[in-house]
């Protein structure tokens, strides 16, 4: 459920009624509904994001999840990316194990 049944499952219902059921803000709601309007189910798709395509796979983060035992610096040469990047892995690692 998402955006198409924001404005095709629960027709009807108010954003707030909505935004409960799919556990997202009523602001969020009305945006897709606003594009809905007026583009139909076409405007619900992935606009593209913002900044330059991303340049690490998923495959490199995989291996970064398990060398907990390497500092950032080697972490870094290991995978071939910079250190700033193997620490947004470490980070986004330590942000989902959290959940």
């Amino acid at each position: 459920m998402g955006r198409t049944a924001a404005v095709a499952g629960l027709v009807g219902a108010t954003n707030r009624q909505v935004a409960d059921e799919l556990g997202v803000t009523p602001q969020l709601v009305g945006r897709w509904r606003a594009r809905f309007t007026a583009g139909r189910l076409a405007a619900l798709a992935d606009l593209p994001r913002p900044g330059g395509p991303r340049t690490i796979t998923n495959a490199q983060v995989e291996a970064g999840s398990h060398r907990a035992d390497l500092s950032t610096r080697a972490l870094a040469a290991e995978l071939g990316v910079s250190q700033s990047t193997a620490s947004r892995i470490r980070r986004g690692l330590r942000s989902t194990s959290d959940h």
